[in-house]
């Protein structure tokens, strides 16, 4: 009778835990990286356990098309600059970009499907850094004395330029364009 009745509590022990909702405990917050660096975005899931988990990049600009790139720890993507670690003591997916190109900009969601209409899902942006657009290659100098303002407007200047009047100024100057 003892046997029957802990069997009995087993049961809807088990059933109680089974009925938790799926949920997004963490995900890595907006990402800014340089062309050619490397990214990692964390998601970590709970209650998850009987669920698909994916990692998906979404074009907002597009319809909300979207990119499917991982299901549970397995790539989708086929692209050597990819790569997926799961870590299941603490219920972690870590996507891995190396090499980041312009085109990996965007929306990366982590998503717990639930049903065919139903799912949890979590958005990180990765936001990604161009070097300035130098239009002319001079490598002319330019000579500003104090209180010489606007000594850069609509003029082109090289990058070793940029670089010294950001060091060299006391104050800095009042507009510098990047196209």
């Amino acid at each position: 009778m003892a046997t029957l009745i802990l069997l009995c509590l087993a049961s809807v022990f088990k059933i109680a835990a089974s009925q938790r909702s799926p949920t997004i405990s963490y995900i890595t917050q907006t990402q800014i990286k340089d062309i050619g660096g490397t990214v990692e975005l964390a998601c970590s899931v709970q209650y998850a356990e009987s669920y698909a988990v994916v990692w998906m990049k979404v074009d907002k600009g597009n319809n909300g098309n979207t990119l499917p790139i991982s299901t549970g720890s397995s790539l989708i993507l086929h692209d050597s600059r990819f790569s997926l670690r799961h870590d299941p003591l603490s219920s972690t997916y870590l996507l891995q970009i190396k090499d980041i190109q312009e085109t990996d900009a965007g929306i990366y969601s982590c998503q717990i499907l639930i049903s065919t209409s139903n799912k949890v899902a979590a958005e990180v942006e990765l936001q990604v850094r161009r070097p300035p657009f130098i239009s002319d290659n001079s490598t002319r100098s330019v000579v500003v004395s104090e209180g010489e303002g606007n000594f850069i407007q609509n003029k082109t200047v090289s990058a070793e330029e940029y670089y010294c009047i950001c060091l060299c100024s006391l104050r800095s100057p009042s507009v510098i364009d990047f196209c």
